[in-house]
């Protein structure tokens, strides 16, 4: 029995949070349709999440379908905790909620979201249908990429290719912004085919763009030996391989670059990618002319020693 007071509440929420399933007909009693803080407490019933808790749920959106008018964006008190709570739901539950209350839960985006995010056929199909009623498609699809959960505390973000791929259809609805961070998202997961037939063409923003052709690629290495930044080329060649890039085609890449400079800098850049990615054939695109001769032969000396060491091959 919780002890009443002015710590009653606090020692309710740790409780919650730690996952004391005992502690539910209390937090059921803070989320009763009468209870003036229940936005509040929603955001600790996932940790308990039980047959109670969903009756509760479907009971917190059978009052909001009474309350709220069926147009776009009409909102209810509730709304920000339910949608991340039916996100973070087995998909099963979270598409029978939807579904059940999908008359006016479609006219909020956090909601079209959400199904989104959930990504089952008749959800994608009940999206389409929605967005194609909508006077202002673009406004169902602001902020997503938060909404999604990514690295958000407490979230589980995005888990699988299906609720990216659910945004094909949608795509020239998103802020430029939220096209770079699922471009970043899709090299994190190694999604790099989705990645490149979703997201690479829709995106000019910093590395989304600069990895993704040879007039890109050759600028950046162009502007980082004229301003003497050759110690940025470890992680410059990192994130290139982030991109989706493979050791092979980054050596290719620097092999084509290479043979079109002169000076000796050029050669120490080009240098450096081969002891980071390369392997013992590959020191043959550092076989150019270059001056001083002294310097160049010390140069690949040093380069195939450190090639020859790390790798067999």
């Amino acid at each position: 029995m919780d002890s009443p007071g002015p710590l009653a509440d606090a020692v309710l929420r740790h409780r919650l949070e730690r996952g004391d399933h005992a502690a539910v007909p209390a937090l059921l009693l803070k989320l009763g349709s009468g209870a003036p803080e229940r936005t509040y407490w929603w955001h600790f019933a996932l940790p308990v999440w039980c047959g109670e808790l969903a009756q509760a749920l479907e009971e917190e959106l059978t009052l909001r379908g009474s309350s709220v008018k069926r147009q776009w964006n009409s909102t209810f008190g509730t709304d920000e905790q339910i949608y991340t709570l039916i996100m973070e739901l087995p998909s099963a539950q979270a598409e029978h909620l939807l579904l059940r209350h999908w008359d006016h839960l479609r006219f909020r985006s956090v909601f079209i979201q959400a199904a989104l995010y959930v990504a089952t056929p008749s959800l994608l199909r009940s999206v389409a249908q929605a967005i194609n009623t909508c006077p202002n498609p673009k406004d169902m699809f602001q902020y997503i990429d938060m909404h999604y959960g990514i690295r958000r505390k407490g979230r589980s973000g995005v888990t699988s290719r299906s609720q990216l791929e659910a945004l094909a259809p949608y795509l020239d609805y998103l802020a430029e912004h939220t096209i770079y961070r699922f471009w970043e998202l899709c090299n994190e997961h190694g999604w790099f085919d989705m990645r490149r037939k979703l997201f690479d063409g829709r995106s000019d923003r910093g590395m989304a763009r600069l990895y993704l052709d040879e007039t890109s690629i050759f600028t950046a290495l162009d502007e980082m030996m004229a301003n003497k930044r050759g110690h940025w080329i470890d992680h410059w060649i990192e994130d290139y391989i982030k991109s989706g890039a493979t050791p092979a085609e980054i050596i290719a890449t620097f092999a084509k670059w290479l043979a079109n400079q002169k000076g000796f800098a050029a050669l120490e850049l080009a240098a450096t990618a081969v002891i980071q990615v390369g392997r013992r054939k590959d020191l043959q695109i550092l076989g150019v002319s270059f001056e001083p001769e002294d310097a160049v032969g010390a140069l690949l000396a040093d380069t195939a020693f450190a090639v020859k060491r790390r790798r067999l091959i």
